[in-house]
């Protein structure tokens, strides 16, 4: 079975060169979309912004559990420290089970 797992940067940072080297290192691959969306800040204005929606995968029939385990977690890793590169408040994540969060972006540690 394959899964996949997504998240959403600015298109418009500059950190995409060095996190889609990372992407093929930790999955071999990935598939990268340009979107536009919006959001609401809390005084009511609406923002437009141009994104990337990446989609990793791997193929989890063939590897172990807490393979599938670890890369999910470096994943998060990954999302949440190019999200603080990218100046997001928050990052847009989907887990390979289909459960999307918002995942607050840390620095490099």
């Amino acid at each position: 079975m394959i899964r996949e797992a997504q998240f959403i940067l600015p298109s418009e940072c500059s950190v995409h060169t060095a996190l889609q080297a990372e992407l093929l290192g930790l999955f071999g691959g990935f598939t990268v979309q340009e979107a536009r969306g919006a959001w609401r800040d809390d005084v009511g204005i609406v923002h437009w912004d141009n994104n990337y929606i990446y989609t990793v995968a791997a193929d989890y029939a063939v590897e172990p559990p807490d393979l599938e385990l670890s890369k999910l977690i470096e994943l998060r890793l990954l999302v949440r420290r190019y999200g603080a590169n990218a100046n997001q408040l928050s990052v847009y994540f989907k887990r390979p089970d289909g459960v999307v969060e918002f995942l607050e972006p840390t620095p490099d540690f």
